[in-house]
C-alpha cells in the first residue's frame, strides 16, 4: 500500500492536527441548528451534510483512539468509511436536486428485499414467523409502488461508489487510499500471501497480525483532510464561527503529508 514508515518520524504533528481537529469538529457540531421551514431540498441538504459530519467524527474519533493504543486494523477501517462519506457527500452536492431524493428513496430497495425475504420464509415455514402473510404483500405492494414512482420522478440512485468517484472526478481517491484499504476489509484470495511468511526450513508460518503501521498514518492522514473539507462546508452553511480553521487545518495536514513523503 502507501510506502509511509513510522520508523524514523515522529507523530507528534499528526497527533496535534488530530485533537485540534477533533475538537473543532466537536464544538461545530453542538452549535448546528436546523431551520425546518428551509425549502425542501435545502432542508434534506443541511441534514444529510449534518449526519454525515457526525458519523465521520465519530469514525475518526475511533480511529484516532485506536491509533494511538497501536490499533492501526481498526484505524484504518473507521478511516475508509471517511472517504466513502466524503465520495458520497461530493455526489449528492453535484445536483441535489435530482441525487437527494434519489438517496433518500434508495432505502426502499433494501426493505423490499427483506419484505421478499419474509415472504419466502413464511411460504416455507408458515409457523416461524407471526405474521400475515397479507400484511407483507400489501408491504411488498406498496414498495414496488413508491421504488417505481421515484424512479419515474427522479431516477434511481447510483449504489456503486467507483462510478459516485469518477462521477465527481475522485476516481484518483477511490483507486488509492480507499480501494486499497478495502483488501483489508473484504475477503480476497489474492490478499492470502500477505498473511504468510516462509520459513528458512521451507515451512510456511501464518503472521495474523500483519503490520498496518505504515497505513494507518495515512489513512489518519486522509480521513481528517477529508472530514476537515466537510466540516469546512458545514461551517459555512450555517455561518458557524472559527469556520477558517478549518483551511488551516486541511493546509497543516497537506504539509504533514508532504514532510512524512520526503523522510521516506
Amino acid at each position: 500500500m502507501w510506502r509511509f514508515a513510522r520508523k524514523g518520524t515522529t507523530r507528534r504533528g499528526l497527533i496535534q492536527i488530530c485533537k485540534t481537529s477533533l475538537r473543532l469538529q466537536n464544538r461545530h457540531l453542538g452549535q448546528i441548528s436546523i431551520t425546518t421551514t428551509e425549502p425542501g431540498t435545502e432542508l434534506l441538504r443541511r441534514m444529510i451534510l449534518s449526519q454525515f459530519c457526525m458519523t465521520c467524527f465519530q469514525n475518526l474519533r475511533g480511529a484516532f483512539r485506536a491509533f494511538r493504543k497501536g490499533d492501526d486494523y481498526i484505524s484504518n477501517i473507521l478511516c475508509r468509511n471517511v472517504i466513502e462519506y466524503y465520495i458520497t457527500w461530493k455526489y449528492i452536492d453535484k445536483d441535489p436536486e435530482t441525487r437527494i431524493p434519489q438517496f433518500v428513496d434508495a432505502p426502499l430497495r433494501g426493505q423490499l428485499r427483506f419484505s421478499e425475504t419474509v415472504e419466502g420464509i413464511i411460504e416455507e415455514e408458515p409457523d416461524l414467523i407471526d405474521v400475515e402473510p397479507v400484511r407483507i404483500k400489501e408491504r411488498k405492494t406498496e414498495l414496488i409502488g413508491q421504488i417505481d414512482a421515484g424512479i419515474e420522478s427522479h431516477g434511481a440512485w447510483n449504489k456503486i461508489i467507483e462510478q459516485r468517484a469518477i462521477d465527481v472526478g475522485l476516481e484518483n481517491l477511490y483507486n488509492m487510499p480507499y480501494r486499497l484499504l478495502s483488501t483489508i476489509i473484504h475477503p480476497d484470495a489474492l490478499q492470502s500471501d500477505n498473511y504468510f511468511t516462509e520459513e528458512n526450513d521451507g515451512t510456511v508460518k501464518i503472521c495474523p497480525f500483519r503490520d498496518m503501521a505504515e497505513n494507518s498514518i495515512r489513512s489518519l492522514q486522509t480521513g481528517f483532510w477529508l472530514a476537515n473539507e466537510m466540516f469546512s462546508q458545514l461551517a459555512g452553511i450555517f455561518d458557524l464561527p472559527n469556520q477558517d480553521q478549518y483551511e488551516v487545518l486541511i493546509r497543516r495536514t497537506v504539509n504533514h503529508v508532504r514532510s512524512k513523503a520526503n523522510s521516506t
